[in-house]
C-alpha cells in the first residue's frame, strides 16, 4: 500500500481500532456510528503517516469510499464521501477526518496551507499510488 488502501490492504491493516471494528462487523454484519468514525480516522491517518502533506482529490475520496463498501458490504459509500455540488461543500466521514487532521497538522506547523505547491512535483500520480479496482 502506497498511500491509498485497496480492499486487500484495508482488510490486512494491523491497527487495533480497525481490528475491533472489523471483528464487530464479522460478528454482526453491520457497523455502528462510532465504528464508522474510527474507520475513516484509521484510513486517513494511515495516509498521513506516509506523507503528512498529502492532498486528496475527489477521485481519491470516491475510490476510498468504494474500497470501504467492498470490504464492509452493508455500508453505504455516501456515508464516507459525497462530492461537492453547486450549493454545497463535500461531506462525509472521510472528508471530515481529512480536514480535521489537516487542520491539526497546520496548527502545530507540521504542514503549510500551500502544501499542494510544495508537493506537486514530488507527489506520485494517483494511478501510481493505488491499485484501481473494478466496481
Amino acid at each position: 500500500m502506497e498511500y491509498f488502501p485497496d480492499s486487500e490492504s484495508l482488510m490486512s491493516m494491523k491497527n487495533l481500532d480497525y481490528q475491533i471494528l472489523s471483528t464487530f462487523y464479522m460478528k454482526n454484519k453491520r457497523l455502528e456510528e462510532a465504528h464508522r468514525k474510527d474507520l475513516a480516522r484509521v484510513i486517513i491517518t494511515s495516509i498521513f503517516e506516509k506523507n503528512p502533506e498529502t492532498r486528496l482529490t475527489t477521485d481519491q475520496f470516491i475510490h476510498l469510499s468504494h474500497v470501504i463498501v467492498s470490504v464492509f458490504e452493508t455500508e453505504v459509500k455516501e456515508t464516507y464521501y459525497i462530492p461537492s455540488k453547486k450549493s454545497s461543500s463535500p461531506k462525509g466521514k472521510l472528508y471530515s477526518q481529512y480536514n480535521n487532521y489537516r487542520e491539526k497538522m497546520y496548527d502545530v506547523g507540521l504542514i503549510t496551507r500551500n502544501a499542494r505547491e510544495k508537493t506537486k512535483t514530488n507527489e506520485p500520480q494517483f494511478n501510481e499510488m493505488i491499485k484501481i479496482e473494478k466496481s
